[in-house]
């Protein structure tokens, strides 16, 4: 099944915060939507409505400080066991094209 992963981005940006109002308004299908974040970071900015598929980028919580810039916040990124397992997701051909 062909699926849309959305980053969420800098753990003390905006990136999580849009990403939920988003899923609230857009109402995709949650078989189709692939988060890749952390279940912490997106709880701090608010709550998903409906059980989204979470790739979970490990993060300390007390780290976030929305809003400001710090090494914890650079230093968030994808381990190789994570990028594997998106690598392993099914995505759109579409989305597929355009790594090419």
């Amino acid at each position: 099944m062909d699926k849309i992963a959305i980053t969420t981005g800098d753990p003390n940006g905006i990136g999580a915060e849009i990403t939920i109002k988003a899923l609230k308004k857009i109402d995709l299908p949650v078989d189709k939507i692939v988060l890749i974040s952390n279940k912490k970071i997106l709880d701090y900015y608010g709550k998903l409505d409906k059980n989204y598929e979470i790739v979970e980028i490990p993060y300390e919580t007390k780290d976030i400080k929305a809003g400001e810039i710090t090494k914890e916040a650079g230093d968030f990124e994808m381990s190789e066991d994570v990028a594997e397992e998106v690598e392993e997701l099914e995505f759109s051909e579409e989305f597929s094209e355009m790594e090419e």
